[in-house]
């Protein structure tokens, strides 16, 4: 005779599985695949400056906004980090009005990022075409007719973002009808050499 199948036995224990971890690049921007993602962190650096800001001077969001000249929900989306839609130059202007020695000048340098001159120094280009197309009221279709870039490139140059080499940010300026000058000449002193943006007040 069979024996019977025991049915009070415990269930068995699933073996435990150790969770795998991966190491981060150190920007979880370029971890999460973002189109660029050096921007992405000195945004994100500059809108954690202006949080502390604006935490520290015990400011309402109503009171933030009169010394930004934006108003009181564009601060509350911008110390929550809703960024996406302001330019480098905004966020660090925004920084300045609170606090006119915040960082070393260069956020990609506050950030860690190599190459932090030439970081800025595009960022700087991309801010003066997209101060232009804003200035003239272009659109994504008429700034890639006059460009002669894709409707996504376009759309990226409007974002102020894209990974577009020195030379193609030169000639879309030329296009826009801008002069580029590059000078070259003495840093001075013990100070390294640097490249960066030198842009009129109007540009």
């Amino acid at each position: 005779m069979k024996s019977a199948s025991r049915t009070n036995d415990p269930p068995k224990k699933a073996s435990a599985r150790k969770p795998a971890f991966l190491t981060g690049s150190g920007n979880v921007f370029a971890d999460l695949g973002h189109p660029d993602p050096e921007l992405a962190l000195a945004k994100a650096e500059l809108c954690s400056q202006l949080c502390d800001l604006v935490d520290s001077q015990q400011l309402t969001d109503a009171a933030a906004g009169k010394l930004l000249g934006v108003d009181r929900r564009a601060v509350h989306d911008l110390v929550r980090g809703g960024f996406g839609s302001y330019t480098l130059d905004q966020l660090r202007d925004y920084v300045a009005r609170l606090d006119p020695v915040s960082g070393s000048g260069n956020v990609f340098r506050d950030v860690g990022l190599p190459d932090a001159d030439l970081l800025l120094a595009k960022a700087d280009l991309h801010t003066a075409i997209y101060s232009h197309a804003k200035r003239l009221k272009l659109t994504k279709g008429k700034l890639a007719e006059l460009l002669g870039v894709s409707h996504s490139e376009a759309a990226a140059l409007l974002r102020v973002e894209g990974d577009f080499t020195f030379d193609r940010l030169f000639r879309f300026l030329n296009a826009l009808g801008h002069e580029v000058v590059i000078a070259v000449r003495p840093a001075g002193g013990a100070t390294p050499g640097e490249t960066r943006v030198e842009r009129p007040e109007s540009a």
